[in-house]
């Protein structure tokens, strides 16, 4: 999915304080010893801890074409971009999900049993389950059976045996069903196949033309409706075959025929006709099922793409509200607008958002400028908007490093509104300064990468994975002597420690920037981090993200399997660009750099063939306004 941000006036950004707001995903409420009225979080925040069932739905929809409006995706095209609407965090047992208005570009895709796959993988464990359980039933009730029976001694010998089977293979079926992480479609095959000859079992044991045959049928039906098509059909041959095999023989004469209902009993035309007509009852049972399936597959795609639709609208409209509510604030007075939180005293607003809402801020001893970061009024009724906040607020506790925007006080994590101060940042993050010169000049590149991986170093030391790098997180502020300063934003999605609790089971980035094993729902380490490096590298130097464009499930879907444009069909980089950046890109954890640090060093070193290692070069000159390549 693209990055969801909207840019409001260049003068202040949202979620790095500085001279535009930025993303609206920031933001967190004011602290303890606040003057400022009171407010629901104290009980918002008892709800904190996000349902263990939540759900999200995400939307990709058409940006409004206004001059101001951002390109949200670093490799969109000009002439129709797109931006991506993150829809509001569920729990479970309440209302379907409404949009998230928050931009700060955070994308959670959970993986719900609201997708087609799943849905229909619980449909087959649970109908196979129960099948297996009536199964067992009935293998119970054939022990009085095999003793009150007028059988032939050899027919009830292998009607005990045929019990005992149906009873072990149905009960581990049972058992195996009855956990959907233990079911397994290659398992109820070869159950299925194991099935089929104790059916023939009983044709054998009641006759070949007496009613066995409908506990095949009904067993076939149930099986076809299954999502392996191969076990199925294996299925039907084997029943058919079976069947089939055991009449021939024993009109043959190869097979004693001891049945309740011998086949003698009928003549040859009436044999061969009922055979025809048994055979023909096992194909339709195959093929409706079948249908059946693919069907009931078509329908649940429909659905879930109707339901896409109206998230899409429902989002654009949220879209265009928060546009609007945006473009009107910087300037503007606040909720807390007078009032002071710890050392300082809000100003107007900077920025507001989905999510919170930025304040210009002064320190009321000192006079120093900061920007104070709080929750939005309804984001105090969404526990894991409050929990993400708390989150954030947690880490900026631990993180001091140069290329990490400086924490000036974090208020109390138990206060009714908590805050974040942090420095007043001037300057405009990446993804703005791409939109405004289409790349960046080789050296400055490398700048940007050794001075990001320096503060991802610093993170990844503290135990933190920021999961969520991207251009609009990555701030270009000024420094000293006016020098360029790269500073990595917003923490409000990274993994602390070992605690995934605020995203457990779900997708957590942006699609465009996360890496495979994000895409997959897999476990993260610091290597994510490396590849989002790599990523925003690769979009600083060639002016597009390497899997950008389309839906969030088409880009992700680019992200597991293929393989990354070389940069240098984009544009003119030496080879050992294409070599760093791919290797940063690789789909597996285990091919890439070790550390952000091993692939600035090598990106730079590469880097500095295109920089021509002119003494008389610029590494402050940003921008390269050559043609940027697009894929």
């Amino acid at each position: 999915m693209g990055s969801p941000s909207v840019d409001v006036p260049d003068d202040v950004p949202d979620d790095a304080p500085g001279d535009r707001p930025r993303r609206a995903s920031d933001a967190g409420p004011p602290a303890a010893g606040a003057r400022a009225p009171a407010a629901p979080a104290a009980d918002a925040r008892a709800r904190a801890a996000p349902a263990p069932d939540a759900r999200i739905a995400d939307a990709r929809v058409p940006a409004p074409a206004t001059p101001d409006a951002p390109d949200l995706d670093a490799d969109a095209d000009a002439a129709g971009t797109t931006a991506t609407i993150n829809l509001r965090v569920v729990p479970a047992p309440t209302a379907p999900a409404t949009p998230d208005t928050s931009a700060g570009g955070r994308t959670l895709v959970r993986r719900t049993e609201a997708m087609p796959e799943d849905l229909l993988r619980r449909d087959e464990a649970a109908r196979a389950s129960v099948f297996a359980r009536l199964m067992v039933l009935l293998a119970v009730a054939g022990i009085p059976l095999a003793v009150f029976l007028e059988l032939h001694p050899t027919a009830r010998v292998v009607f005990v045996a045929t019990i005992v089977v149906v009873a072990a293979t149905y009960g581990y079926v049972a058992w195996m069903a009855a956990d959907v992480a233990r079911y397994s479609m290659a398992r109820l095959g070869l159950a299925s196949q194991l099935g089929a000859l104790t059916a023939t079992s009983l044709i054998y044991v009641f006759g070949v033309y007496s009613p066995a045959p409908v506990v095949t049928v009904v067993a076939l039906y149930a099986l076809a409706l299954g999502g392996s098509f191969r076990w199925a059909f294996g299925a039907y041959v084997s029943c058919a075959v079976g069947h089939a095999a055991v009449a021939v023989a024993i009109r043959a004469g190869a097979l004693a025929d001891h049945a309740m209902i011998p086949a003698a009993q009928l003549g040859d035309t009436n044999q061969i006709l009922t055979m025809l007509c048994i055979q023909s009852v096992y194909l339709m049972a195959f093929v409706q099922g079948r249908w059946s399936r693919a069907k009931t597959v078509a329908h649940l795609g429909e659905l879930e793409q109707a339901m896409r639709q109206v998230a899409e609208r429902d989002a654009l409209l949220a879209e265009v509200h928060r546009r609007l509510d945006a473009a009107s604030v910087p300037g503007q007075p606040g909720r807390f607008t007078g009032h002071q939180l710890g050392s300082y005293r809000l100003g107007t607003l900077l920025g507001r958002g989905g999510m919170g809402e930025i304040y210009d801020a002064t320190h009321v001893a000192t006079g120093a400028p900061a920007a104070v970061k709080l929750l939005a009024r309804h984001a105090l009724t969404e526990p894991t908007k409050i929990t993400r906040f708390l989150r954030e607020l947690e880490i900026a506790r631990t993180l001091r490093a140069p290329n990490l925007a400086a924490v000036l006080e974090v208020g109390d994590l138990g206060a009714d509104l908590p805050y974040l101060a942090m420095e007043r940042l001037r300057g405009v993050d990446l993804d703005r300064h791409l939109r405004q010169h289409g790349r960046l000049a080789p050296a400055a590149v490398g700048a940007l990468a050794t001075q990001v991986a320096r503060g991802l170093t610093a993170a990844h030391a503290a135990g933190i994975i920021h999961r969520d790098l991207k251009p609009s997180n990555i701030f270009r502020a000024e420094g000293a002597g006016g020098r360029p300063v790269w500073k990595i934003l917003d923490f409000g999605v990274s993994r602390l420690g070992e605690d995934s609790q605020l995203t457990a089971d779900a997708v957590v980035g942006t699609p465009a920037y996360m890496s495979p094993e994000q895409a997959q729902g897999r476990p993260v380490d610091i290597r994510t981090d490396v590849y989002g490096l790599a990523v925003v590298a690769y979009a600083a130097i060639t002016g597009a993200a390497p899997f950008g464009g389309g839906t969030p499930a088409m880009v992700m879907s680019r992200v597991i399997r293929d393989a990354p444009r070389p940069p240098s069909q984009l544009t003119a980089v030496p080879p050992a660009v294409d070599e760093v950046l791919l290797r940063g890109l690789a789909k597996s954890p285990e091919d890439r750099f070790a550390t952000a640090e091993e692939l600035a060093t090598a990106l730079t070193a590469a880097l500095g063939e295109a920089a021509g290692d002119d003494p008389g070069h610029d590494p402050d000159d940003q921008t390269n306004d050559a043609p940027t390549g697009q894929p």
